[in-house]
């Protein structure tokens, strides 16, 4: 073969390795997750969408390069899409940890600094800002898909301020499971108490947090006494807020990220 005849069948070579590149990267791009909260190369439409949210200094932002449900969701609810995956199968649910800022205020909640305060907030921002897009995105793509969401602490707070103006038709959400929620609504049929009927506040965000009647019936929204951030004005109670993946939930011998996981959304 001559220099010409080599050269020539080289480019044509060239060619076709750059269309097949273009054509494999025009494909996965079809495939994609949703932005960075998705989970791995591609995740198809399945029964189930389980939206986990996690609470400050938990999830993506605080744990990089790490994979594990703990890392990815807080070990609160990560036990809860823990259950809710074993109850429904694997193959029927894709599941989306929101990544988001999950700014930690507690290493500073005692010195009542300002500038605190208005990066929680925009941190709680920017989890609704992404719990809608996935809803949204996975909607669209999935319209047989309902959606099952959990959040600790801030992210029960991300969840709370997304169910305000859930950003897809009602009729897609199934159930809602949140713990230690900063705008927890003392004496709301959705509120649930740990022991029943000790607790006697609002959350600390609360705020005239009122749940749409939409909602009443699809969310247990789980209090345990003298937990700082759902009950205000108790004792700075960090073992309370903490004990979500270690008490039982009221009736049950059942702890209650797990109850809230296999028996409220998996039921």
């Amino acid at each position: 073969m001559n220099d010409n005849m080599h050269r020539s069948s080289e480019r044509r070579f060239m060619s076709r390795k750059v269309l097949a590149i273009t054509l494999a990267l025009v494909a996965g791009a079809a495939v994609l997750p949703f932005g960075n909260s998705g989970v791995g190369a591609a995740v198809p439409c399945r029964s189930w969408a389980f939206i986990g949210i996690p609470g400050s200094g938990q999830g993506r932002a605080h744990n990089p390069g790490l994979s594990s449900d703990t890392a990815l969701y807080g070990p609160e609810v990560a036990k809860v899409k823990q259950a809710f995956v074993a109850k429904r199968l694997a193959t029927n649910v894709a599941v989306y940890p929101i990544n988001y800022t999950a700014y930690n205020v507690a290493p500073n909640l005692l010195f009542g600094v300002a500038a605190n305060l208005v990066a929680y907030n925009a941190s709680v921002s920017r989890g609704v800002t992404e719990t809608k897009r996935i809803i949204s995105n996975v909607a669209a793509a999935c319209p047989g898909t309902r959606f099952v969401i959990s959040g600790y602490s801030q992210g029960a707070q991300v969840a709370t301020n997304t169910l305000g103006s859930f950003p897809v038709a009602s009729s897609k959400l199934y159930r809602v499971g949140l713990m230690g929620n900063p705008r927890f609504s003392d004496g709301s049929v959705n509120s649930v108490e740990v022991p029943a009927g000790s607790i006697g506040r609002h959350g600390v965000f609360n705020g005239g947090a009122t749940w749409l009647s939409t909602w009443n019936g699809k969310v247990r929204d789980v209090c345990i006494d003298r937990d700082t951030f759902c009950e205000a004005g108790s004792a700075f109670n960090f073992d309370a807020h903490g004990a979500y993946n270690t008490r039982a939930y009221p009736g049950s011998i059942t702890v209650i990220s797990t109850y809230l996981g296999r028996t409220w959304l998996g039921g």
